[in-house]
């Protein structure tokens, strides 16, 4: 989940910052400057790139390789207390969940 929130802000970052360098990359040749609008996409337009590669490799990794849940601690019950099933039925709630997983991720491997 990290990667995919870094990645974000990465290309959040990233794009705004080469627009900019475009438009400055245009307004310099247009004034034929060809010195100062390459020294500024070198200086801005090379790191903005960089930075929305690597957004693009960090998302394209968390899509194919998902992180996974944590898994739910089961709380262990007595012998007097797992007979009462009106008071606590969170422990079957917490195994049908662990069941739906288990099958969920044995389906996406297939």
């Amino acid at each position: 989940m990290v990667r995919l929130i870094i990645g974000i802000l990465l290309g959040l970052w990233g794009l705004p910052v080469l627009v900019f360098s475009i438009q400055n990359l245009i307004g310099s040749l247009s004034e034929t400057e060809p010195q100062a609008a390459g020294m500024f996409f070198a200086v801005t337009g090379l790191p903005a790139l960089v930075m929305l590669l690597g957004a693009f490799l960090l998302i394209r990794s968390y899509l194919k390789n998902p992180s996974k849940p944590a898994h739910p601690v089961q709380s262990r019950l007595s012998t007097a207390d797992s007979q009462n099933t009106s008071v606590n039925t969170a422990p079957n709630a917490v195994s049908d969940w662990q069941q739906m997983l288990c099958s969920a991720q044995t389906a996406d491997r297939k």
